[in-house]
């Protein structure tokens, strides 16, 4: 019995000893509400200083990741074996300060963009004069007026099947008018996805980008491979260097024969990693003359040069025609200009 009572005492002694310790930690406690609100603030605000660097990483990931499939696996086109030969024609055609390109393959017709609202009357009579009254593919690269402001035109003079947007909206008249134009003839729209592909003619039209929805129109660019045989033409409308950086990392093969410069050969286009990793024989330039923006850059036309690319402008040649034909002996594609290159100052 004694040593049962001694273990009571001792139990007695542990009891009293918890609750002074219970005592001390309730002293330490809120007291009230406000004070308990207060506490859960201050701990939450420590959790996010302490968990802030990852949070950045995190959202930098997702801000970052592309809207569209990894396109590391695209493949080069693969040079057929033709039993006839097959070919494709390629008018970068003069519109002053803007883009307009019309492509020709077996029978059928493409435009890649439309110069400005001003240059719709001279590109409807360069359609004409080539004995274009059908399009196949009306591609807009992107909304901004020196790309689609003469599409407009294009379409009350010519019939088009079918139009291909870039997924950039602009509040704007003309791209409205182009909008409507559309709707009034009846043809049908798409917006197409990176890695989507489709035959036109004799060739393969790779979609390449835009890989993410972007606030700045100009990276907003359709991004379009064109290849016949081993011949590759890159058509990279207005895209800048973030757009850029997308296609060196998620695209496995960018070597292409034929670069149709960006953004009229402005300074945000055309960096050292991407010459290297496109490779071009042949460089185009659709620029105005004289213009205001300084187009094409110099320090653009200076990494041209460091390269050997040969580069044409259409400010000095006027319209510029490449045509590339497929045989069983290879392929080949030869380089016309409207006119010689004119001294410059």
């Amino acid at each position: 019995m004694a040593k049962k009572k001694s273990r009571n005492a001792r139990r007695g002694r542990s009891r009293k000893g918890s609750g002074v310790s219970a005592q001390v930690w309730r002293r330490f406690l809120p007291q009230s509400t406000a004070e308990w609100i207060i506490l859960v603030f201050f701990l939450l605000c420590a959790l996010f200083l302490f968990y802030q660097p990852q949070l950045e990483q995190l959202v930098d990931r997702v801000s970052h990741s592309p809207l569209a499939p990894d396109l590391s696996h695209r493949q080069p086109a693969q040079a057929p074996l033709p039993d006839q030969e097959l070919s494709l024609t390629v008018h970068f055609l003069d519109v002053g300060q803007g883009d307009a390109t019309l492509l020709i393959s077996g029978d059928e017709r493409m435009l890649i963009d439309g110069g400005d609202r001003a240059a719709g009357e001279s590109l409807v009579s360069d359609l004409d004069r080539l004995g274009i009254t059908h399009l196949d593919y009306l591609v807009a690269s992107h909304s901004h007026e020196d790309h689609i402001g003469g599409l407009p035109r294009v379409l009350e003079a010519v019939s088009v099947e079918r139009c291909i947007l870039s997924d950039d909206v602009a509040e704007t008249n003309i791209y409205t008018r182009l909008l409507e134009g559309l709707e009034a003839g009846g043809v049908a729209v798409t917006i197409p996805q990176a890695g989507e592909s489709f035959s036109f003619g004799d060739c393969t039209v790779t979609i390449l980008g835009p890989l993410r929805v972007s606030e700045e129109h100009n990276e907003n660019s359709l991004v379009m491979m064109v290849s016949c045989g081993e011949a590759d033409y890159l058509f990279t409308g207005d895209m800048e260097g973030q757009e850029e950086e997308d296609m060196l990392i998620y695209c496995n093969d960018l070597r292409a024969e034929v670069l149709k410069v960006s953004h009229h050969g402005s300074e945000y286009t055309c960096g050292e990693d991407f010459l290297d990793f496109v490779d071009p024989e042949v460089a185009i330039i659709s620029c105005g003359a004289d213009n205001s923006y300084g187009h094409p850059n110099q320090p653009l036309l200076d990494r041209l040069a460091d390269r050997e690319i040969g580069v044409y402008r259409t400010d000095l040649r006027g319209d510029i025609t490449l045509t590339t034909t497929v045989t069983e002996e290879g392929t080949e594609t030869r380089v016309r200009c409207e006119r010689q290159e004119e001294a410059r100052p």
